[in-house]
């Protein structure tokens, strides 16, 4: 009498084992967006990165004003577009 209850007690464990992620849902997109905001992050640092190492050359006449000028807009342009997914990314969370 009892060996027939601990079968299907140990059944309904196991079913309700397997279908307990079905019974969640789907799971968060956190990892996804975590993802995207740390390679948000990466590309900002890189750029501003970029920025400070041609201030470096220019300084130490390594680099004309001109090229300067030229390298550091694009990659001001890089970071803006980096700090505008972030931003976006932030407002997505809200």
């Amino acid at each position: 009498m009892i060996a027939p209850l601990f079968v299907a007690a140990a059944a309904a464990v196991a079913l309700l084992w397997v279908i307990a992620p079905l019974l969640r849902g789907p799971r968060r997109e956190l990892p996804r967006r975590a993802s995207l905001l740390a390679e948000a992050v990466r590309r900002k640092d890189e750029a501003l990165e970029a920025i400070a190492d041609l201030e470096r050359d220019v300084e130490a006449g390594k680099l004309s004003r001109a090229d300067f000028e030229l390298l550091r807009a694009e990659q001001e342009a890089h970071a803006l577009a980096a700090l505008r997914e972030l931003d976006s990314l932030a407002y997505e969370r809200a």
